[in-house]
C-alpha cells in the first residue's frame, strides 16, 4: 500500500529487469525502511503465486550530489567530467551504469577515478574521450558509509 506522498511515475518490466521510479513528495523521514515491488506472472496470473522483490531502501545519510545531464552527439570529444559529492566518511566501491537499453554494468575503473580532499568532500572524475554509442544511459556512484550501509546515488545521465 503506498502513502499518499509517494507515487509511481513509471514502471518497465523487461525479460530480466524491472525498472519502477517513485516521487516521494514531499520525502519525510516516515519513509524511510524498505519498499518491494510485488509480481505475478503475466501469461497465469492466478496460477502463479505472487512475490515480492526488493525494490530500495530508503536511508536519511549524509551524502549530497547534484547530479548532471548532459546531451552529447556520438563522436564529440568530452573534457573529463566532475562530479562533486559530499559524505560523511564514505568510499566510492565503483560505479554502475545502466545503459539506454536497459542493461547494467560494473563502470570500467580505468573511465573514473576519484580524489578525496577530506572526510566530507570529493570529486568523481570521469573522462570517456570520444563519445560512443555505448557510454548513453545512467551512472550511479556505489557508495560505501562508515557503517558499513551502501547507497547508490544518480551522478550523470548521458542522453
Amino acid at each position: 500500500m503506498m502513502m499518499p506522498n509517494i507515487r509511481v511515475i513509471s514502471e518497465n518490466v523487461g525479460n530480466n529487469t524491472v525498472k519502477i521510479k517513485l516521487k516521494f513528495n514531499p520525502l519525510r523521514t516516515s519513509d524511510a525502511g524498505s519498499y518491494y515491488a510485488r509480481l505475478a506472472h503475466t501469461q497465469r496470473p492466478r496460477k502463479e503465486k505472487k512475490f515480492y522483490i526488493p525494490l530500495v531502501t530508503v536511508n536519511f545519510g549524509r551524502t549530497h550530489l547534484n547530479a548532471l545531464v548532459l546531451r552529447v552527439l556520438p563522436g564529440q570529444i568530452l573534457n573529463t567530467i566532475s562530479i562533486i559529492f559530499t559524505c560523511d566518511k564514505c568510499t566510492v566501491t565503483g560505479v554502475l551504469f545502466r545503459g539506454e537499453d536497459e542493461s547494467v554494468n560494473n563502470l570500467d575503473s580505468r573511465l573514473y577515478r576519484v580524489r578525496k580532499y577530506n572526510d566530507e568532500q570529493s570529486v568523481m572524475e570521469l573522462n570517456f574521450g570520444k563519445m560512443q554509442p555505448k557510454f548513453y544511459g545512467e551512472y550511479f556512484l556505489m557508495i560505501q558509509n562508515q557503517d558499513g550501509t551502501e547507497e547508490r546515488v544518480r551522478g550523470l545521465t548521458i542522453i
